[in-house]
């Protein structure tokens, strides 16, 4: 199996901790993968696996993945998470920034969101390129670093990772595994679940033991000549 899989973001759920706090978690579902071709260092300049990713029945996507590694995917292990943040339209320097804003006194009572000043005198002349303003916000590609996997369901390939993820529900996340971990490594481990608005909080040490030796099953199918 790859170090690499697709899923789509379904919603984002909240899970309880040993000591009662609550944790947002993020729920995935790994999407059918089918092998659409290989690139060589010989041919192309560098390896990787292209791969065609079944979005829905009749809408799928083509990525390709590179450092192509074995790995499974279990309880505990840290994680990379790549999505699209949601776009959110044309704002202003305050919500886009967090620019705190000018005061209403001296004369600027209507305009206490305004960006300031933008440029410099005659020297050079012109707005530094990157300089913050206001535009459109969201839509970008979003990488975050070192979550971890909180359940892993191979029967309805389902995969629960902790914290926020970029994305709208239904689009498309990229996980790559970091390394491998342990349940008992995470800072808060999780022992209880909200069901229907009520939690059902387990004693610590006292819950049944889960099976977490199975890793989620992401099948890779090939190439066909159809």
């Amino acid at each position: 199996m790859l170090n690499t899989i697709f899923a789509k973001k379904k919603e984002m759920t909240m899970r309880y901790t040993s000591d009662g706090r609550q944790a947002g978690v993020t729920l995935l579902s790994i999407l059918p993968t089918t092998d659409a071709g290989t690139r060589t260092v010989e041919k192309h300049g560098y390896a990787a696996q292209i791969l065609k990713i079944q979005m829905t029945n009749n809408k799928y996507q083509i990525k390709e993945v590179r450092n192509v590694k074995e790995a499974d995917f279990l309880v505990g292990d840290v994680v990379k998470v790549r999505g699209v943040s949601k776009g959110k339209g044309f704002a202003g320097v305050v919500k886009r920034h967090g620019f705190a804003g000018g005061p209403r006194t001296h004369g600027q009572s209507d305009r206490e969101r305004a960006p300031g000043s933008i440029g410099q005198t005659t020297t050079p002349g012109r707005v530094y390129r990157g300089k913050r303003m206001a535009g459109r916000m969201g839509g970008e590609t979003v990488t975050i670093n070192n979550l971890h996997v909180i359940s892993v369901d191979p029967e309805t390939s389902l995969v629960e990772v902790s914290g926020q993820i970029p994305g709208t529900p239904g689009s498309l996340i990229i996980l790559q595994k970091i390394k491998s971990g342990s349940l008992k490594e995470l800072e808060h481990e999780v022992v209880a679940q909200v069901v229907e608005g009520e939690a059902s909080v387990e004693e610590p040490g006292k819950e049944e033991k889960k099976d977490e030796s199975k890793p989620v099953e992401v099948k890779v199918e090939p190439a066909t000549n159809a």
